[in-house]
């Protein structure tokens, strides 16, 4: 601050003037880092706690007793529902956000394909390791599924993968071999 002075004011570091500046370069700096962190908060990878609740509640999404990780991907999953048409590629999208996985990685296959021919039903297919880190239980994945899908269609979830039971009773564990 104390160069953009034109030289007819004293720019020593003893003038009052610069003492000035140097407790006001201190409060701008205050306010750029309250700005900054505000603004990180607002991404949803970001944010925590209360303001993860405000993201989901902006966006009609219910929290329950899940924690912030998977809340941001059931937030991640509400936001490109809201802005899904339903077809096959939207749908692998959806799912390859919610679960932070490659599109690659997840499968739609219209039931009409099938030898059972079901013309209002699709096969949504994701690796179970990539549920696994959300914590969510298969029939809560099944119930959101339903929601991605288009009004009348029916979602049948496969999860690829094998499993384990957990040696813990009250929690679960997660093995990259056994799932």
């Amino acid at each position: 601050l104390i160069n953009r002075l034109p030289d007819t004011y004293a720019k020593e570091t003893s003038s009052r003037l610069f003492k000035f500046f140097r407790v006001l370069g201190a409060e701008f700096a205050e306010v750029r880092d309250a700005l900054t962190t505000t603004e990180e908060y607002r991404d949803i990878d970001r944010a925590a706690g209360e303001t993860l609740d405000r993201i989901g509640s902006n966006v009609e999404q219910e929290r329950g007793q899940v924690s912030d990780y998977t809340y941001r991907g059931l937030i991640k999953g509400k936001i490109a529902r809201n802005l899904s048409p339903g077809d096959v590629d939207s749908i692998k999208g959806i799912v390859s956000v919610m679960l932070s996985i490659p599109v690659s990685e997840v499968s739609v296959v219209p039931y009409w394909r099938r030898a059972e021919q079901e013309p209002a039903a699709v096969e949504i297919a994701a690796p179970l390791h990539a549920l696994a880190q959300y914590q969510l239980p298969p029939e809560r994945w099944a119930a959101i599924m339903q929601l991605i899908v288009a009004a009348g269609v029916r979602a049948s979830v496969l999860l690829r993968g094998t499993f384990q039971f957990s040696s813990l009773p009250a929690e679960s564990q997660y093995a990259a071999d056994k799932g």
